[in-house]
């Protein structure tokens, strides 16, 4: 179940990225879609816009034709003079010469159909019919209105059923003008018709399929054209009466299920309103088109992003996929897989690690008293170096201004006339040990140590008052204070005041040296080692030049050699220090500086609560010959056996190394001496190590893996035997053949031809003369 809901986070992290690079792609395919289609609309509305443009300026064109064909004739001195004339019979003349005019302007480019003139003051009117008086035609067509003189000149649509017969068309365009046309008053009037058909000419005239319609200027439709309907000429007809007075936009009109874009122009000619309505459907048609190639290639993009996205997820995923797999591998397997993804997974074995961190630290913050004391004990003992010691001082937290201290050293009294045994005694140290670590400041003192039956205290100076009445007024302090406590009397000795980290050992001894006189002084509580005088000098029995032989010896792995010089060693201690206390005192040197060896040679670090067992051991043996077999089995023979593992493990690596180097140069000159040299060795001490590890000497195994190379060359190769001999470092091909041949039992010749003939190897052959 664990391995199913380790793919979560990869399958979020793989939807992300998927998420990541398909929305720019579609966001991308959307918007190019939309303004694609927004600029297609626009185009196509333009184009329409400028058609209809096109179509107005062909109607108005014919319209201005007609116009100034009128203008041209009717301000003729002709048809000014005619105004005023009855036209009788006996003017025939004249009126034959209107009526040509009338019929030219009726031609095919000007789009007149017919044109009526009549005079009031003349009383006649000229049709295409002929010459009628006005008053008689007037009576027989009731139904036709004659325009009143005052009417300006207008442009109106008819509807005249009457006339549609004559014409074809539903509907004609009227041109009125009063006559004569420069005069303030008229005294006749002209009426051109034009067939709407002759309009619907321009509006057709390239085809169009489009819906286009033209309202006049009162919103009455004049003509339409295209693909109309019902539905659409409905709503475009309400509309059109509100297009004169609009802001001239195209807008989208809804007629029925279907809408439109609707484009119209208002003619400032007359005031006529053009109207063209194109379906949003053949408008997204070309659209569709851009839309399914932009379709494409966001499809392509997506599926090239989608594959990068994969891709690029998996190697983000590589590293946590790994951290889980090693996290995973470390542990047992599990049937309750957790509930959450690979991060939630990580995330707990960080807090499992954390924890484990947390009880570890809490562990080594109550081994820091352990390891502060050990330091202090190897600090009073001796054989660290002074940059070691402040090094060590500043990571344990400690007072490293050793420039001016003494040393303390408090021992309990007679028990007999107090509440205490002799049972109490250790837990009577430790009691004032730390009496002492609450007496001193933290900032004038190292850690309170207890050594055996002795408690060990460095104080260090304030930079004020004489050190030497400064410790000895702490000292009467401490004597008071556990007289008071605990009713108990203890006695102190105070060294002299010493400079530098090397001298704390002298301190030490100086000051157990001032309690052991305290006798000469009458038992007093507090002894100084000034008080003993300037002829008192300390004297070191320590046999430190036979203990650099022992430690000499273990270093050479000589085991019997190592055991007699502990027992010489110890049998020394013994008879310098008579005194049990003192004895294990060094006794305890000698251990703790076993145990530096053994940390420096042979790696074999001690735990500091193991270091603390070894030394409490040391100070309950209490027989003679007990000291000796204790660092034989607990020490000197745990230490040989742990550095002769390593050495065997060292001389292989050795012996390896020299192999390699033959297996790579046996054709070159190849020495003793060049392996040692590379290996930074003795050329004896290498030779020892490989006849050791290999069973035999160096040049004997550089001879036999030359004789496998050339045994494999005489089976393999056609090279020659002098050849074999020159790259085998040989220095004659003779020397080469006796050797083989004391091998083999055959000459190197002999040997290729029975190996071709498939036969073994025979002796007795004579000479060879290669």
């Amino acid at each position: 179940m664990r391995t199913k809901q380790r793919g979560r986070f990869y399958i979020k992290l793989l939807v992300f990225c998927f998420i990541l690079a398909s929305l720019p792609v579609l966001l991308l395919g959307i918007i190019s879609y939309g303004k694609s289609a927004q600029v297609v609309r626009m185009k196509v509305s333009e184009q329409k816009a400028l058609s209809l443009r096109q179509t107005q300026l062909g109607v108005e064109e014919t319209l201005k034709v007609a116009d100034q064909a009128m203008s041209h004739f009717f301000s003729s001195r002709l048809m000014v003079s005619v105004l005023s004339e009855p036209l009788r019979p006996d003017q025939f003349q004249l009126y034959n010469q209107v009526r040509t005019e009338l019929t030219n302007m009726q031609r095919l480019d000007t789009g007149i159909e017919e044109v009526r003139v009549w005079s009031v003051a003349g009383n006649w009117m000229i049709t295409n019919e002929g010459l009628s008086r006005l008053d008689a035609w007037t009576q027989g067509h009731p139904e036709v209105r004659i325009p009143e003189l005052a009417e300006v000149t207008v442009h109106r649509s008819s509807g005249s059923t009457a006339d549609d017969g004559e014409a074809g068309c539903g509907s004609y365009l009227l041109l009125q003008k009063g006559l004569p046309l420069t005069a303030y008053s008229s005294l006749g009037m002209a009426t051109v018709k034009i067939p709407a058909c002759r309009l619907n000419e321009v509006f057709m005239a390239e085809e169009q399929k489009e819906p286009l319609y033209l309202f006049d200027d009162r919103g009455e439709l004049i003509l339409q054209s295209g693909n109309t309907n019902a539905q659409l000429n409905a709503a475009v007809g309400q509309t059109a009466g509100e297009l004169a007075v609009a802001d001239g936009k195209p807008f989208v009109l809804k007629a029925g299920n279907e809408r439109y874009a609707v484009n119209y122009l208002v003619s400032e000619y007359n005031g006529w309103t053009y109207v063209s309505a194109v379906s949003l459907n053949e408008l997204n048609r070309n659209s569709r088109e851009i839309g399914w190639f932009t379709f494409y290639i966001c499809l392509g993009l997506l599926m090239l992003f989608i594959l990068l996205a994969y891709l690029g997820s998996k190697k983000l995923y590589r590293p946590i996929g790994n951290i889980v797999k090693q996290v995973m591998a470390g542990q047992p397997p599990s049937g309750s897989g957790a509930s959450g993804d690979e991060l939630a997974f990580i995330g707990e074995q960080v807090h499992v690690l954390f924890d484990a961190k947390k009880s570890l630290e809490e562990r080594l913050s109550g081994q820091g008293e352990l390891l502060r004391s050990f330091f202090m004990i190897r600090l009073f003992l001796g054989g660290l170096k002074e940059e070691e010691v402040t090094e060590r001082l500043l990571e344990y937290g400690l007072n490293a201004d050793l420039r001016s201290f003494c040393v303390v050293a408090v021992q309990t009294g007679n028990l007999q006339e107090t509440r205490f045994t002799e049972k109490d005694r250790d837990l009577l140290l430790f009691a004032v040990n730390n009496i002492i670590g609450e007496l001193i400041p933290a900032g004038r003192r190292l850690e309170p140590t207890v050594l055996g039956k002795t408690q060990l205290t460095v104080i260090t100076s304030s930079g004020g008052e004489n050190l030497e009445e400064e410790a000895y007024r702490i000292a009467k302090r401490i004597v008071d204070t556990h007289t008071e406590l605990l009713e108990l009397p203890v006695a102190i000795g105070i060294s002299l005041v010493h400079s530098g980290a090397f001298f704390i050992p002298q301190a030490h001894d100086e000051a157990v040296e001032a309690l052991q006189r305290r006798a000469a002084f009458g038992n007093q509580p507090v002894v100084r080692f000034a008080d003993l005088g300037e002829s008192h000098a300390l004297h070191d029995r320590y046999p430190r030049k036979l203990q650099e032989e022992l430690f000499q010896s273990i270093k050479l792995l000589e085991r019997e050699q190592s055991e007699a010089l502990a027992l010489t060693l110890l049998g020394q201690i013994r008879e310098a220090y008579p005194v049990l206390y003192d004895r294990q005192f060094q006794y305890v040197r000698l251990l703790v500086n076993l145990l530096a060896l053994a940390n420096s040679i042979a790696r074999q670090a001690v735990p500091p609560e193991q270091q603390q067992v070894l030394i409490d051991q040391l100070f309950a043996l209490d027989k003679e010959d007990a000291a000796a077999r204790w660092f034989m089995e607990k020490m000197i023979g745990p230490l040989l056996d742990n550095m002769e593992e390593q050495s065997e493990v060292r001389h292989m690596a050795i012996a390896k190394e020299m192999v390699r180097m033959v297996q790579e140069e046996y054709d070159s000159d190849l020495t003793l001496d060049t392996c040692a040299d590379r290996l930074h060795y003795q050329s004896g001490y290498a030779g020892t190590i490989f006849r050791n590890c290999m069973g035999m000497t160096f040049a004997a195994y550089l001879a036999r893996y030359r004789h496998q190379i050339a045994l494999q060359w005489l089976k393999e190769t056609d090279m020659p035997v002098k050849d074999i001999a020159a790259r085998l470092q040989y220095n004659n091909p003779q020397n080469f053949i006796r050797s083989f041949r004391k091998l083999e039992g055959v000459s190197p010749g002999k040997y290729r031809d029975n190996q071709a003939d498939g036969l073994k190897p025979e002796s007795g052959d004579g000479e060879e003369a290669e």
